[in-house]
């Protein structure tokens, strides 16, 4: 028989109480359950981290391209989409069909020869066995790694970096150390571009829930430590933004430097539910560079489907004024460097000659200027002297220099 007291208003109000708490305990221990398989299923093995992947290289290279993917992403499934099938041989094992921009035939690797297609990835955990260490400590790790293998690869041609959400982040704090740090000055001399996708440079306003996530689950090692870096309006980011656009300023004050962003213009759903559009464009836009708008979430903006999507187009787009800013540059230098077919008509050092032909093989109509000028005809029809030497000596511009031959008998 059933006790009339639980009909007791006091009492059906602890009763419903209990079953709430009770159901909310049921509701985030499922949850847990779910995203800790979900989460580690797709994550990189520990050794697979602080290090470079490299998707398309060539003996001659005149770009680096380094992709750096945001919080909790994988460093392979965050540049892939589904899609039609792909035999990529850089995949997973047990890979789902589907296109890595990144690695596939048919997109960067495409369009831009002589290219070298690099991924960096690294420990972006910060769900159950997180990451401890800080975005500046990991930028660090970041640009000690990029030097490491350009050092070892003996290829040091100038850099785009493209950074996703927080990868972008990652970018900036490395941008600003190698700027300060002499270790890697040739990092911050050879950078000529940066493609930020999405990136929270004012924060996120819906950082909040994964800082809640993290604080529930602390028992099994997550942290939020990064996930407050990126909270809407945080002090650190301030700091960082005025870090960066110094270390910006510096170089753009010895050499152009393009700065893209894109920033997403469609909410975010899981499942079912909307988190309205996660970096908008106050926050995703910086006061430098190019502001571009993509029909797409969060998530889309780093995966293309088909070359013809408006993503892949834009950043195609991007990277082709990078490589028009780099011949821009080169082509004052190429001109008296380049020349004459025949590497025994200038310098009169093949081995120099031939180096040089190939460093700056990939542009044209460069050279004819020095090798058709009466000064230098003059010196290489010397006869009566065994040795001479030809003296170039310029100010900032090349086509205002002064040329004089100088024989040394």
């Amino acid at each position: 028989m059933i006790s009339p007291e639980l009909f007791n208003p006091q009492h059906s109000f602890v009763l419903r109480s209990i079953l709430f708490i009770l159901s909310t305990i049921l509701c985030v221990v499922g949850a847990h359950r779910y995203l800790l398989r979900y989460v580690t299923s797709r994550r990189e093995p520990r050794e697979s981290l602080d290090r470079i992947t490299i998707f398309a290289d060539y003996e001659e290279v005149h770009l680096d391209i380094v992709a750096v993917h945001g919080l909790g992403a994988h460093p392979y499934y965050s540049w892939k989409s589904n899609g039609p099938p792909s035999d990529s041989a850089g995949a997973p094992e047990g890979d789902e069909a589907g296109i890595n921009r990144l690695e596939h035939d048919d997109f960067l690797k495409k369009d831009f020869k002589n290219v070298r297609i690099l991924s960096y990835s690294y420990n972006a955990d910060w769900f159950v066995d997180a990451s401890l260490s800080t975005a500046s400590q990991k930028a660090l790790t970041f640009l000690e790694t990029f030097s490491e293998f350009r050092e070892k690869t003996k290829k040091t041609p100038p850099i785009l970096f493209i950074g996703h959400s927080f990868g972008g982040i990652l970018v900036k704090y490395a941008i600003h150390s190698a700027h300060s740090d002499s270790r890697f000055g040739d990092i911050s001399r050879d950078t000529v571009g940066i493609i930020f996708l999405g990136t929270p440079h004012q924060g996120s306003t819906i950082s909040w829930i994964g800082e809640i996530l993290a604080r529930l689950t602390i028992l099994s090692g997550s942290d939020a430590t990064l996930l407050k870096l990126l909270s809407h309006g945080s002090p650190a980011l301030l700091d960082l933004k005025r870090d960066f656009s110094t270390a910006v300023t510096s170089i753009i004050n010895r050499k152009p430097l393009l700065v893209y962003s894109f920033y997403e213009t469609l909410p975010t759903f899981r499942y079912g539910v909307s988190l309205g559009v996660i970096v908008g464009p106050q926050s995703a836009t910086l006061d430098i560079g190019k502001h571009i708008p993509i029909n797409t979430d969060h998530s889309g903006l780093n995966k293309c489907k088909t070359r013809k999507d408006d993503l892949y187009v834009k950043i195609c787009s991007a990277i082709q004024n990078v490589k028009s800013i780099l011949q821009q540059q080169s082509e004052p230098i190429a001109r008296w460097i380049m020349g004459s077919d025949d590497p025994t008509h200038i310098f009169k050092h093949r081995v120099d000659h031939e180096r040089a032909r190939d460093k700056l093989r990939a542009y044209d109509n460069i050279g004819k200027w020095l090798i058709e000028s009466t000064e230098f005809t003059a010196w290489s029809d010397v006869q009566e002297c065994t040795r001479s030497t030809f003296w170039l000596r310029g100010g900032g511009e090349l086509l205002d220099s002064q040329i004089f031959s100088i024989p040394i008998c």
